[in-house]
């Protein structure tokens, strides 16, 4: 039996974020992406925990990479592998927008938030097709 890869998103992406490492790593390890929303890392990560039992491999993206970190502090004994992308420990610069995010997600208005995101990641002016 194959060792579990948990997947965590960033937000407000879901499984299709991975759908390619999904598909070549499947003969590796058994992999499953996780969406996490609790209030906290703290309370997403014994979600986690809770839900799943024995060794994993985590990979994390952003905030699922943050939260990967969250689990590792939480159960160091558990991770046999951390894979993390575009993240970084600490408290966020401005807790305040990314809850104002988080409550918009939750509104329903994923389109504008991702909108946004692609806005601040690609800039009007990038001349490169």
């Amino acid at each position: 039996m194959s060792l579990p890869m948990i997947f965590l998103p960033a937000m407000p992406c879901d499984g299709r974020l991975y759908a390619d490492q999904i598909d070549r790593l499947q003969d590796l390890i058994s992999p499953s992406v996780h969406v996490l929303d609790r209030n906290t890392f703290a309370d997403s990560a014994d979600a986690l925990l809770a839900s799943t039992s024995g060794s994993l491999i985590l990979a994390g993206t952003a905030y699922g990479g943050s939260l990967a970190m969250e689990v590792l502090a939480r159960a160091p004994e558990r991770v046999r592998g951390l894979w993390l992308m575009n993240c970084q420990p600490g408290t966020h610069p401005n807790p305040g927008a990314v809850r104002a995010t988080s409550l918009r997600i939750r509104r329903g208005e994923h389109e504008d938030v991702i909108a946004e995101f692609a806005n601040n990641a690609i800039p009007a002016d990038d001349a490169a097709s």
